[in-house]
């Protein structure tokens, strides 16, 4: 079960899709999108914690309406543990890594290219769901969309935590 809403504060608009995958009435995706005078400027994706409760995952700064950087939490305890910027229109990407004592370092190179891919496959997800909107909300498409990208953003994670 998917679900999208919208609404307007001042000059930004906020769209918010959620999807239940799992049947269990609660979702376990939900992406907030922050316009401003129709363009994104913030992309915000959450999941359930352990204890089911939605916890922001990454934050998606866009300039212009095209991403410019991100921050990412990817074991969900509340730090953003990697920062990654890159150029509008660019396959051109840095990765930085947090360390818990709050120092920020550049990661390895193959890092930076699992971290392409895993961009690559968000964008490629969230520009089809933008582009189709509604009319995607209620489609076996948008699970296949999903499911594809989440493959791609998990085999490279996978191999992260091997780097």
């Amino acid at each position: 079960m998917s679900k999208t809403t919208e609404a307007t504060e001042s000059d930004l608009t906020t769209k918010v899709f959620e999807r239940d995958t799992d049947g269990d009435g609660k979702p376990d995706f939900r992406m907030e999108t922050f316009l401003r005078g129709g363009r994104k400027v913030l992309v915000l994706t959450s999941k359930p914690d352990q204890k089911g409760g939605m916890i922001v995952r990454t934050r998606s700064y866009l300039v212009g309406g095209n991403s410019v950087f991100t921050e990412a939490d990817e074991d969900g305890d509340g730090v953003f543990e990697r920062l990654v910027a890159w150029l509008p229109q660019t396959n051109v990407v840095e990765v930085f890594v947090r360390r818990p004592d709050g120092t920020v370092r550049p990661a390895g190179t193959r890092v930076v290219e699992l971290y392409e891919e895993q961009l690559s496959a968000m964008d490629d997800f969230f520009e089809e769901v933008f582009e189709r909107g509604a009319d995607l909300v209620d489609s076996e498409d948008l699970g296949e969309l999903l499911h594809k990208a989440q493959k791609r953003i998990q085999d490279a994670e996978a191999e992260k935590r091997r780097q």
